[in-house]
């Protein structure tokens, strides 16, 4: 892997949840604010036709370890598509 930005989204055809996304490094246990590198940043499209997505490109830095947190918004369930594309060479 390497540094730089890297994509996040739970956009797209197949996803049907409102989502709330976070990113974190550290501890997936953790709850310290400073863990946290990236929130909803942008919300896109998903089948439903609504915004209901998140995009998120934080910056990530080869060797560490990240956690991806999607989370329903306020509590909602269903399905979604979780896409990661790494930083670029």
């Amino acid at each position: 892997m390497q540094s730089g930005t890297a994509v996040i989204r739970t956009c797209g055809e197949t996803s049907t949840l409102a989502t709330t996304l976070y990113v974190r490094k550290g501890s997936c246990l953790s709850t310290a604010l400073a863990d946290q590198i990236s929130c909803n940043q942008e919300f896109c499209q998903t089948s439903s036709g609504n915004q209901d997505g998140v995009r998120l490109a934080p910056m990530v830095e080869a060797g560490t370890t990240y956690y991806i947190v999607v989370d329903g918004f306020l509590g909602a369930s269903g399905t979604f598509t979780l896409t990661v594309i790494p930083p670029l060479i």
